[in-house]
């Protein structure tokens, strides 16, 4: 409070100091003042309208509230004819054309993601970083080969790299090559025995390979390796919670939370498992605003607590969290469904087909199209149109 005491001094004294103006609009957001905050960076912007530090001032506040909307509409434009120069140095526009990339990968803008990526990795072609959010954006695009081709000369470079490890078999694993993702992360256990991300990531691939037992197994070694470490139980929960085995999840879980009870994730997890089983809804609800709580405004969570109103039939509240989870969120597809069946139980049913035609144009990550089409034919036949 004390430095931005001082910055308002500055800024009254010295009104067209935009670096005053910038620092005080950092100051603002660590603060949470977002109206404050975000009234000093567009006062940048105004005294400096060609520059970059100012809409990237301006993006940050909108980051903190994931308004991922506004990000990009505010650093598209503000990079769009940029190009390194002594005023603005390659080093400023590739941090704006990270931050961009990143919006727009949230809002399921991938093909956007994989040009600013491809941007910023050709004005710094020695920065390896920027192949891994080349590849992440691939990955979200489900352009599998592409993807392969830039993580894989990745890998030959950095072997030892855990990241770029688990990265690529995140890739091979979505392509259908599971034995190879196996593969690569057994090996990166192998040789980085104390990075717990390693055996956690193993878990994951062969879960979803339904190699239920070997993942188990896994797990258990990991929990002896790194016995204090919560997300083992929490990754053990999630196992036991796709392959339907419900009082082990929630046993996991709740280790989880007697260890740490701010566990934001162990919170909406078990919380979220609750509601769509339409059990213990007012624990449910507890649960996840414990967990919104601890992180606000988080989209998923949202959606979880949307989600635990409607099966309390509590539908104006479940229709406000889920219109924020669905706004956060436009390319999730479960988001976009729980937001159509709470807009249909609602009387809108032209909405409530909008919601749904989001979702079949989303991830499809754990949605049955069949079904959402379904739900789309009953309200057309019904009048929405």
């Amino acid at each position: 409070m004390r430095a931005q005491g001082v910055l308002k001094d500055v800024v009254a004294t010295q009104p067209t100091n935009d670096r005053a103006f910038y620092l005080l609009a950092q100051a603002q957001r660590r603060s949470h003042d977002y109206d404050a905050a975000e009234a000093s960076a567009k006062r940048v912007v105004a005294l400096d309208p060609k520059g970059l530090w100012g809409p990237f001032a301006l993006a940050q506040v909108y980051e903190d509230q994931r308004l991922y909307k506004q990000v990009v509409e505010t650093l598209k434009p503000a990079v769009a004819d940029w190009q390194p120069s002594g005023d603005m140095p390659a080093r400023q526009g590739l941090i704006v054309l990270t931050h961009l990339g990143f919006a727009q990968m949230q809002l399921g803008q991938h093909t956007d993601a994989i040009a600013t990526f491809e941007r910023a990795r050709a004005l710094s072609p020695s920065d390896s970083t920027y192949d891994l959010y080349l590849t992440q954006a691939y990955l979200g695009a489900r352009r599998y080969d592409d993807a392969l081709k830039v993580v894989g000369p990745l890998r030959a470079r950095r072997p030892s790299d855990p990241r770029v490890a688990q990265l690529q078999a995140r890739v091979l694993a979505a392509a259908g090559k599971r034995d190879q993702a196996v593969a690569v992360l057994r090996d990166t256990v192998k040789n980085n025995p104390d990075v717990t991300a390693a055996y956690l990531s193993l878990a994951d691939v062969l879960a979803e390979a339904s190699r239920t037992d070997e993942a188990l197994k896994v797990l258990e070694d990991a929990s002896a390796r790194f016995p204090d470490d919560v997300s083992v139980p929490f990754q053990r929960g999630a196992l036991y919670e796709r392959a339907k085995d419900y009082d082990r999840a929630e046993r996991s879980f709740r280790d989880v939370l007697a260890r740490d009870p701010l566990h934001a994730p162990a919170l909406n997890y078990l919380g979220y498992m609750f509601a769509d089983r339409g059990e213990h809804l007012d624990e449910a609800v507890d649960l996840i605003e414990r967990a919104l709580k601890i992180d606000p405004g988080n989209g998923s969570y949202l959606d979880s607590l949307g989600w635990a109103y409607f099966k309390q039939k509590k539908l104006d509240r479940a229709e406000q969290a889920l219109a924020g989870a669905a706004d956060q969120l436009p390319a999730n597809s479960v988001v976009q469904d729980h937001f159509g069946d709470v807009l249909s139980a609602r009387g809108k049913p032209r909405e409530a087909v909008q919601a749904w035609e989001r979702a079949l144009a989303g991830d499809m990550e754990s949605l049955d199209r069949s079904v959402v089409e379904r739900k789309i034919r009953g309200a057309q036949e019904h009048g929405a149109r």
